[in-house]
């Protein structure tokens, strides 16, 4: 993945920031967009690491669909802000490539080769919007941010999504050291302090609209989980109900079957 861009803007590009009917709407969209994604990732998250996880043909093949997909909608969308847009009306599609390749960092469970592989394509944008400009001090204080932000990531990514402080704390300090360095001219914007401005509290409108939202998920997949273990669990001795040791059984018999592995069964009475 090498993207060669042209330090200069194209023809026509405006140094005019977004109006405000404009950046208001553009900040409602953002929201609507980090809301959907983070419903139908998490969903397939789901499915590839704890539904279909005895299954590592059909796990892996979603673990590298949703790689694929992260990368290439995240990619895409800093490239429709580039090539289709002259002025700060692409600032809706940098944030939102932004958001998708930064915010699937946080992917649990995930292995430290497709966290590298997501880093390669954020550091892939990030030299992107400073194509031509490798020579400032900018650019290397924000590459440092960056370097500083993926270790963060890794080693506190619960902490980070499950809590509304840490995670705006966190991708703050990304959209910050994104949007603050960028050169005069980065891929076809035209950058003044009035359009940096308007896109970083765009990036971080939408920062904060995830972190609560993650944040209630959590709240909320903990109190399904509380009410199934009294559902399903003998509150004294917390042994499993009937329904959840039959349960139990049929999967392992079925995973005996599918994988031709021999399986017994000891009952003891005590």
């Amino acid at each position: 993945m090498n993207m060669n861009m042209d330090a200069v803007p194209k023809s026509g590009s405006s140094t005019d920031p977004l109006s405000l009917a404009m950046w208001l709407a553009q900040m409602l969209i953002t929201w609507m967009f980090a809301t959907g994604f983070i419903t139908y990732y998490q969903r397939a998250w789901h499915r590839a690491y704890e539904k279909y996880r005895r299954d590592r043909f059909v796990s892996y093949s979603l673990r590298a669909g949703m790689l694929v997909i992260g990368i290439a909608v995240g990619i895409g969308m800093h490239m429709v802000g580039w090539m289709v847009f002259t002025d700060a009306t692409g600032l809706m599609f940098h944030n939102l490539g932004l958001f998708v390749l930064t915010l699937t960092l946080l992917d649990k469970d995930s292995s430290i080769f497709e966290y590298l592989i997501r880093v390669v394509a954020v550091l892939e944008v990030w030299m992107m919007h400073h194509a031509g400009y490798y020579d400032r001090p900018q650019f290397w204080i924000s590459l440092a941010a960056l370097g500083l932000s993926v270790i963060i990531f890794r080693l506190f990514s619960d902490r980070i999504r499950n809590h509304v402080g840490p995670h705006i704390l966190a991708y703050g300090f990304v959209g910050v050291a994104f949007w603050t360095m960028l050169p005069k001219y980065s891929a076809g914007l035209h950058m003044t302090p009035m359009i940096a401005i308007q896109a970083l509290a765009m990036y971080m409108g939408m920062t904060i609209v995830t972190a609560i939202f993650l944040h209630n998920e959590h709240v909320e997949e903990k109190r399904i989980a509380a009410v199934a273990q009294e559902a399903h669990f003998d509150t004294l001795t917390n042994a499993k109900s009937y329904a959840m040791y039959r349960q139990d059984i049929e999967s392992k018999f079925d995973e005996a079957k599918r994988n031709h592995t021999p399986l017994s069964l000891a009952v003891i009475d005590i």
